[in-house]
């Protein structure tokens, strides 16, 4: 199932392989998969949901999304009802079509449909699984910011002057109308941001 879903594991070292799978075991103990709308989740569903989000996790000893305890999964686009208040105080609802979503709580929502059609193309730098348990990493410390626990406190410097220089650097691409290999959507934020590179990078 890894082999046939995951283009990515082929260009691991055998030991990367062998953390991948274990990563793998301990996220499938500990991870409820609940299936949404009449979706029926197999084991290949399971089993190719932890091997994509795990390696977020290689070269890393920490926790498996600690946070995270259910994983629910609709069998493609889902709608939510958003509830938002423009600068007149108006309340205004509106539905919106959404792939996936982190909750800073607990869950984190896929569609099916989009997991099959990424894994279909690995070399589009679109992934919904990695894109959301990325937010998963950035929500750990419990605030959303585009920054993972790292292991030093030294890194944290580090850390932003190199996403800040490349957040603006994008946002100022963006803005221009230039065309980024990094999706247009980092511009939103430096959450959004830290997503959509990871997305790119793997």
């Amino acid at each position: 199932m890894i082999e046939r879903n995951l283009t990515i594991y082929s260009y691991l070292s055998p030991t990367q392989k062998r953390q991948l799978q274990e990563h793998i075991q301990v996220f499938l103990r500990e991870k409820q998969f609940l299936g949404c709308l009449g979706l029926k989740i197999t084991e290949e569903m399971k089993v190719t949901i932890a091997a994509i989000a795990c390696l977020l996790l290689l070269n890393n000893q920490g926790k498996y999304f600690s946070k995270l305890r259910s994983i629910l999964v609709y069998p493609s686009t889902y709608v939510v009802t958003e509830t938002a208040i423009d600068e007149n105080r108006i309340v205004e609802q509106k539905r919106t079509a959404r792939l996936g979503e982190s909750w800073a709580k607990d869950q984190l929502i896929l569609s099916w449909q989009q997991v099959q059609q990424d894994i279909r193309n690995w070399k589009d730098g679109h992934n919904v699984v990695i894109h959301e348990f990325v937010h998963q990493l950035d929500q750990e410390e419990g605030r959303v910011q585009g920054v993972p626990i790292l292991p030093k406190n030294l890194d944290y410097t580090l850390w932003k002057q190199v996403m800040t220089e490349a957040y603006l650097s994008h946002c100022d691409d963006v803005e221009r109308g230039v065309k980024t290999l990094i999706d247009a959507y980092g511009a939103i934020n430096p959450a959004e941001f830290f997503a959509v590179t990871t997305e790119t990078f793997f």
